[in-house]
């Protein structure tokens, strides 16, 4: 097998896995997903096609761009590359201290980052660059090669940094997975069939924390953290327990809106977002923010994650949105069968662009390549976002093709270049 569809098996795994479980909950938790969506109970036959149509056409792109021959772009020097990355890290190791000191974790909650200070912002900017120099350093781990001295200070500053600035349920795995990047690599190469009972044993109980993490910051985050303590001690967890029906529904908001607008298109015909308007309106008012303050207000800026909230939600909040993810931007692109064209072409590029930096005889096992999408995962929460321009998505787009195609991470980071 290719690496190109290794990849791609990837990401398909990775996305399946994160629709599957608001499948599972839409039935089991119906009347609490009537609470916060609309018409997105059960998803049926038309929901079935739309996604077998999309799989098919991605491995077909998959397909057709792994047999163009490889362009072998030019190299960034390694030096060059070097200092400016551990600047970046270093500037965000600083900022994420002032965060820290000043924020909290409900930051997206209680703030507004256009109301708060320059620097709040450039943390914002810089994430999405981070995450993509972590994948550098995974892509390598899970080939078995082993990082210098380098590498190991850059994961221990982003550790600090990422740890001190998490604002949300995902988030809360980054430190997770750096943690496990420096101290067992090993395990990101381990085959089911070499797995002992001890290791296994430690890889579930490292998932286990893994989804504690992100449910004690999604939870902390929404009821507050003196809240969920009270409610663990004073009554043992059973409360806890109660209110997992009420936001397990809360946290499937792909599926929902995946529902939600083929049975728009279904029974309309149509999707009333103009696409082309948003994008003009919204990225003409973020250009003007950076040179002046007399620009558009919030209120008048349609953008699709607040479309999407406005029409997938039961209640509204001033300001909030949802990303739609990448089943649903087929629909919001205008004409669904072009949508689903675009964007299986889009997911099959990263798909490809990533399986650059794997070599076949390196990869003991194609199981780790699972996590790959996670670095990335803003391109699959709303993809359309690329199209605003300034915008956290299109940076990490940005950074994620040119990273894989002009810089060498064998000679950045690896003990011995590779």
């Amino acid at each position: 097998m290719s690496e190109s569809l290794k990849v791609a098996h990837a990401f398909m795994a990775f996305i399946l896995g994160w629709y599957l479980p608001g499948f599972v909950f839409s039935y089991l938790y119906g009347d609490f997903f009537r609470l916060y969506y609309n018409d997105s109970v059960g998803a049926g036959l038309i929901h079935l096609v739309w996604l077998v149509f999309f799989i098919f056409l991605y491995y077909a792109f998959v397909l057709l761009l792994s047999k163009v021959n490889r362009v072998h772009f030019f190299y960034i020097d390694k030096r060059l590359v070097r200092a400016f990355v551990f600047g970046v890290v270093f500037v965000f190791f600083i900022l994420s201290i002032y965060f820290f000191l000043n924020y909290s974790s409900k930051f997206r909650h209680t703030n507004r980052l256009s109301d708060s200070p320059f620097w709040v912002s450039i943390i914002w900017a810089l994430k999405p660059f981070l995450m993509v120099v972590l994948l550098g350093m995974y892509a390598l781990l899970i080939q078995g090669v082993k990082l210098g001295l380098y590498s190991r200070t850059l994961q221990f500053l982003m550790l600090v940094g990422f740890s001190l600035t998490i604002t949300s349920s995902t988030q809360a795995l980054i430190p997770i997975i750096i943690i496990t990047m420096m101290v067992f690599p090993v395990l990101l190469r381990v085959r089911f069939n070499d797995m002992s009972l001890s290791v296994s044993f430690f890889i579930g109980a490292l998932v286990v924390f893994s989804v504690f993490c992100a449910l004690f910051v999604g939870v902390g985050n929404k009821i507050g953290y003196a809240t969920l303590w009270e409610l663990g001690v004073s009554g043992g967890g059973e409360e806890i327990y109660d209110f997992l029906p009420r936001l397990i529904p809360r946290l499937s908001t792909s599926y929902a809106s995946f529902v939600y607008w083929v049975n728009t298109w279904y029974t309309e015909g149509a999707v009333s977002f103009d696409l082309m308007s948003s994008v003009h309106v919204t990225t003409s008012s973020r250009f003007c923010l950076l040179f002046s303050s007399d620009c558009l207000g919030a209120d008048v800026i349609d953008t699709v994650n607040r479309f999407n909230y406005l029409n997938v939600f039961v209640n509204h909040a001033e300001r909030a949105g949802a990303s739609p993810g990448i089943l649903s931007s087929i629909f919001l692109f205008g004409n669904p069968f072009l949508g689903c064209i675009v964007i299986s072409v889009y997911l099959a590029m990263l798909s490809v662009v990533f399986s650059r930096a794997i070599e076949h005889e390196r990869l003991r096992t194609s199981f780790y390549l699972v996590l790959v999408p996670f670095f990335v995962f803003s391109l699959l929460e709303s993809p359309l976002n690329i199209m605003y321009l300034l915008d956290p998505v299109f940076i990490l787009l940005f950074f994620y093709i040119s990273w894989f195609l002009f810089v060498d991470s064998g000679s950045v980071y690896a003990k011995t270049p590779c």
